[in-house]
């Protein structure tokens, strides 16, 4: 599968639209930590057109303000010219890496995140890292922060290929289980597993679905992420009235295809809150009340990509009792990033801080967030001491569902 358009041309056509204004700049978390023309959305979009023109070449320096960059498009949001940065940037990245193969490290997290070997992989390395050494605040290896970050790999176990509505049944969904959501977060996967059917929806999960291929296009890999949705185009020949993705990642990815590939998917792509945020009765479901003050982390995904804000708390604004507020600072990116949180640490753990601070400051008891990669950095940056406990929105109702 091959992008519809020269790589190039559709870089320099991207490229064009930008004004200079400068607007992006005070948006961009990396240029607010280091203030230097080159670490923000106007200076990657200079570097970008000189690489696709050939006026720099694909050098270490240039190299290194991509792959700084997030991908968060916070800038895209307030760029008066409508310039389509996520583009852009996926496109200088797979250029760079044509001419430059991105770096053992990064390919070895992209593989142990995204593949079933790969995982138990890491795995095995992030156990005798543990065994060997106790995991120091701020490490700056691959396998000493990927043993902070990542928790053991769930068992692999066989996922049910269908299940029915509970009550009527008001509609039909297909849902997308994803890498690091399968390896990572199986109490969210359960949490959709039960609360979809709640819904009234019939649940099918597609078997020969594979990794979205985020990580992949963060990297460069544009080839293979190509390849990796080829698979998901063909597993979701028949979606339904919607897939439901358990992390907002993926589903952020997922919507992408169209552009990615030039063949979307035939149905809406929607993360996991947002839909039973949606479908879920508000009134009736036998609820536990729960006395805890709850912060909310939106993630970049879910906001700027998927632009669905304020799933989590419509989706638990059901269970009696509980008091939500949302992260003033979520209009800055986390730092996860996807594998960011693991090659880039100095710039990840940086933007991790203000939020836990803020989350101390205001009380938090417990935060939730629809991504696996934000709660997997925010809860090492945490730390176990902190005594707060991180879960995906569905994941918390599902857990004070009465039996």
């Amino acid at each position: 599968m091959t992008r519809p358009l020269d790589i190039r041309q559709r870089i320099l056509t991207i490229a064009d639209r930008c004004v200079l204004c400068g607007m992006c700049l005070p948006h961009c978390p990396t240029y607010r930590l280091a203030q230097e023309e080159t670490e923000s959305p106007r200076g990657r979009i200079s570097l970008a057109q000189a690489l696709a023109a050939d006026r720099l070449p694909a050098s270490a320096g240039l190299a290194n303000h991509l792959d700084h960059c997030l991908g968060c498009r916070a800038c895209e949001a307030v760029c008066p010219s409508k310039v389509a940065y996520g583009t852009l940037l996926r496109d200088s990245r797979e250029l760079l890496a044509q001419q430059r193969p991105p770096g053992l490290p990064a390919r070895l997290a992209r593989q142990a995140l995204t593949t079933k070997g790969g995982g138990r992989l890491l795995t095995a390395a992030v156990a005798l890292q543990r065994h060997l050494h106790p995991i120091k605040a701020g490490s700056t290896g691959l396998v000493a922060r990927a043993a902070a970050r990542l928790p053991a790999a769930a068992p692999s176990t066989a996922l049910p290929r269908q299940l029915p509505a509970i009550g009527p049944q008001r509609g039909r969904v297909t849902l997308f289980v994803g890498c690091t959501g399968r390896l990572f977060d199986r109490q969210t996967l359960a949490a959709a597993l039960q609360l979809l059917p709640l819904a009234g929806l019939e649940l099918i999960i597609p078997p020969g679905q594979g990794c979205c291929g985020a990580l992949h296009t963060h990297a460069g890999e544009g080839e293979r992420a190509r390849q990796l949705a080829a698979t998901n185009l063909q597993a979701f020949a028949d979606p339904g009235d919607a897939i439901v993705a358990i992390t907002s990642g993926c589903a952020a990815t997922l919507s992408d295809y169209e552009e990615m590939t030039g063949q979307a998917l035939s149905a809406p792509v929607r993360e996991l809150s947002d839909l039973l945020a949606e479908q879920l009765p508000k009134e009736g479901l036998p609820l536990a009340p729960l006395s805890k003050r709850i912060a909310i982390h939106e993630p970049c995904s879910q906001t700027r990509v998927l632009r669905r804000p304020g799933s989590a708390r419509r989706l638990l604004e059901r269970i009696p009792g509980i008091e939500l507020f949302e992260l003033a600072s979520n209009e800055l990116c986390c730092g996860a990033s996807g594998s960011h949180m693991l090659t880039q640490p100095a710039i990840a753990d940086a933007l991790a801080q203000p939020k836990l601070a803020e989350l101390h400051e205001r009380g938090g008891e417990l935060l939730v967030t629809t991504n696996i990669g934000c709660l997997l950095h925010l809860k090492a940056n945490l730390g176990e001491a902190s005594g707060v406990e991180l879960l995906h929105p569905a994941a918390l109702l599902a857990r004070q569902l009465r039996p």
